[in-house]
């Protein structure tokens, strides 16, 4: 081990002597003025322009330094803390800074993404074209550059790709477009609300727009050299159109838009003939975004545009599956919806669109009753790599009214699948009032399915269902969907609205209570709605709930002998006492066993006990959570979700709550959640059994000892 110390009391003896002299330690290169330079790798800043000085500080690979004196072998260099020191001068890169005022331009060597973050982690915003040449911001990365495309979108490019050269000198104007003044609006001196008002434009008025990479605020320069901000929402920009090489799509079997991700549920050992275009995989994290689970099937994510043969063999099958992809330019719209979910008539409701940060402007058109009426958004709001777009419209009708959402970047107005949504405008958002009509899930209905799901923004193998990929908030995915990974917080609500609406949910709770004739009310349809998108859409056939909500006959609203209840869900052994009054308290007058049959001659306590006469013309009465009721008469009677057992929708809601044949608590807590919802109206969500307070709520034996 060397005596440091020594060694450096040895030097500061040299160093004094030198000083005296005023002979120079090492030659330098002076710098006339401070420049910038880049740390290319890792390196160790010393007190001395010597490796075996101290050591001072450690600077990681990309970070920006200001050059004191450059030298041979070592560099002296200022760190953003104002520490100084010594730094290998191999290390460092003095011409990939940018000076203040230069101009700098890239042209692709090849086709290439501009992705929304320094790294190929993160989504492509757009693809340019072999020798497409954009702005270059910033080049202070040791591998990525900022860019500014024409439309003043931001974005990011790798410099292997590129041709980097200095455009002009310095001072020379940016790429600029001219704007119109559509409202008369404000120049201020910063870009906000808060800023002074320098100028005023009025209607017509026409300037230059020297900035546009601020999301709400334009750099404009008007007629007389002034130099300010305006909102976005008062003026008109008039882009240069950037031309657009089309996609090739001729031969493909599917269009996959860049950002969207492919699914084939039955099929394995998949391959990609080119993975510059699309990749290939068939694993996923769990929830956690921990370990690697394998999928059922495989995922085709695109990379760039262009096309790709994917090849694959059928699980089940064996068959060989030849597809040719066209990846293609994104979507003009990622998703939209419509807010609230459920909206009283002549009340405003937010017609909302998520697009890529290429987007410019963004309009609705709404179809009310053959008229369409358009909408234009707002500004929009930055989230991710996303804007968010909101426009706002007033109904006056009932009903549900096709809304198309348009987005605009350089040319005119476009749309596609993904913009397609509705706006559903109801008479009353009230409760309790049971009728004969479709319903939508409420707004708070929507938020505590959320809740209860909980938000995964990428793609994951839900473990509890045979790794079943599921993204947002545990929207499955299909086989042969297209889906977003690494969603934003705007597009988990956006996918789950539409999933709900859609997707057979709410679809068939409708279709399922309508045509059994059957008035509920808001609470109960937003319970039932939340218990199929956690079990499936086809819940209600599946399980013997559906004769429970069938049996939710009006008292008097049918004829004696009309109603036939059966017996079921006795254990065995077991018997349903018949009594000589609605209740317990009453004496046991006889018994009856699973499959016997009776007929109901009236409803007590709610549907909570049934006079019923038996085959050998017993009259008494029984607990309805045991009977199964149906009609054998043609005119039926009148059913009504108020008139439902108790007994028997706790029983058979509760009774839920298992997954791949393991009792899961939490969905247990979420069936009582829903049972709450359904009987009194609250949303809330209490998570553990002990707040509930419903004595009627009796514990399943598979939990007792686990809650």
């Amino acid at each position: 081990m060397r005596n440091r110390s020594k060694k450096r009391w040895l030097q500061g003896i040299a160093l004094l002597c030198m000083l005296a002299l005023c002979i120079p330690l090492f030659p330098s290169t002076n710098v006339a003025a401070a420049t910038s330079a880049l740390v290319t790798t890792a390196s160790d800043l010393y007190t001395q322009a010597s490796d075996e000085s101290d050591i001072i500080a450690t600077l990681s690979r990309g970070t920006v330094v200001t050059v004191l004196d450059k030298q041979n072998d070592f560099t002296k260099i200022k760190l953003a803390n104002d520490k100084t020191g010594y730094c290998c001068t191999d290390n460092l890169d003095f011409e990939g800074i940018m000076e203040s005022g230069d101009l700098y331009t890239g042209t692709a060597t090849t086709t290439l993404n501009v992705r929304s973050g320094p790294g190929t982690a993160y989504k492509v915003l757009t693809t340019l074209s072999s020798g497409a040449t954009v702005e270059i911001t910033d080049l202070s990365r040791p591998d990525w550059a900022r860019v500014r495309l024409q439309n003043g979108a931001v974005g990011y490019c790798s410099k292997e790709y590129m041709e980097i050269k200095k455009a002009s000198p310095s001072g020379e104007e940016p790429v600029t477009y001219n704007g119109t003044a559509k409202y008369p609006a404000a120049v201020r001196s910063g870009p906000g609300a808060a800023f002074r008002a320098i100028a005023h434009l009025q209607v017509g008025d026409t300037f230059t727009v020297t900035n546009n990479q601020n999301p709400q605020w334009s750099e404009v320069k008007l007629s007389d050299g002034t130099i300010g901000y305006c909102s976005k929402a008062f003026i008109l920009e008039s882009i240069p159109e950037v031309p657009e090489d089309p996609d090739d799509t001729e031969g493909a079997d599917v269009i996959l838009p860049l950002g969207q991700t492919l699914y084939y549920s039955d099929e394995i050992n998949c391959k990609t003939s080119d993975p510059q275009i699309a990749i290939v995989y068939d694993e996923l994290p769990n929830s956690n975004g921990s370990g690697s689970y394998q999928a059922p099937g495989f995922f085709i994510e695109g990379k760039t545009r262009g096309k790709v043969t994917i090849t694959s063999t059928g699980n089940s099958s064996g068959r060989t599956y030849t597809r040719v992809i066209a990846v293609v330019k994104p979507d003009p719209v990622k998703v939209a919806y419509t807010s609230p979910n459920s909206a009283a008539k002549g009340s405003e409701v937010n017609l909302i669109a998520v697009t890529d940060q290429l987007r410019t402007a963004v309009k609705f058109e709404v179809n009310i009753n053959g008229s369409v009426r358009t909408v234009e958004a707002g500004n929009p709001v930055a989230e991710g790599s996303t804007y968010v777009w909101t426009g706002t419209i007033q109904v006056d009708s009932e009903g549900t009214f096709d809304v198309t959402a348009y987005s605009k970047t350089n040319g005119g107005w476009e749309t596609c699948e993904n913009a397609e949504t509705d706006l559903y405008v109801t008479a009353s958002t009230d409760l309790v009032t049971t009728t004969l009509e479709e319903r939508r899930v409420s707004e708070t209905g929507i938020e505590f399915i959320g809740t209860c799901e909980g938000c995964i923004p990428f793609v994951y193998a839900d473990t509890l269902a045979g790794n079943i990929p599921t993204v947002g908030y545990g929207k499955v995915i299909t086989n042969g969907g297209k889906f977003y990974n690494n969603l934003t917080s705007r597009e988990c609500k956006a996918e789950l609205i539409q999933s709900v609406n859609q997707d057979n949910y709410a679809t068939q709770v409708n279709k399922f209570l309508l045509d059994n004739n059957i008035k509920f009310n808001q609470q109960q349809f937003d319970a039932l709605v939340s218990c199929a998108y956690n079990l499936g859409a086809y819940w209600l056939t599946k399980y013997d709930i559906g004769d429970v909500l069938k049996s939710a006959y009006v008292p008097g609203s049918s004829g004696e002998e009309t109603l036939i209840g059966t017996v079921k869900g006795i254990d065995s052994g077991s018997s349903l006492n018949i009594r000589s009054g609605p209740g317990t308290s009453y004496s046991i007058i006889g018994k009856l066993y699973n499959g016997n049959r009776v007929t109901i001659l009236s409803n007590s306590g709610n549907g909570l006990w049934f006079k019923i006469r038996t085959a050998e013309g017993l009259e008494g009465y029984c607990s309805s959570t045991y009977l199964n009721v149906s009609t054998e008469s043609s005119s039926g009677g009148s059913r009504d979700l108020n008139y439902v057992s108790y007994n028997g929708v706790v029983r058979e809601i509760s009774a839920l709550h298992h997954a791949g044949g393991v009792c899961v608590t939490g969905l247990y807590t979420r069936r009582l959640d829903e049972l709450e919802i359904f009987f009194n109206g609250e949303y809330n969500r209490e998570y553990n059994y002990s707040s509930h307070n419903h004595p009627k709520f009796e514990l399943p034996s598979c939990l007792v000892g686990k809650v």
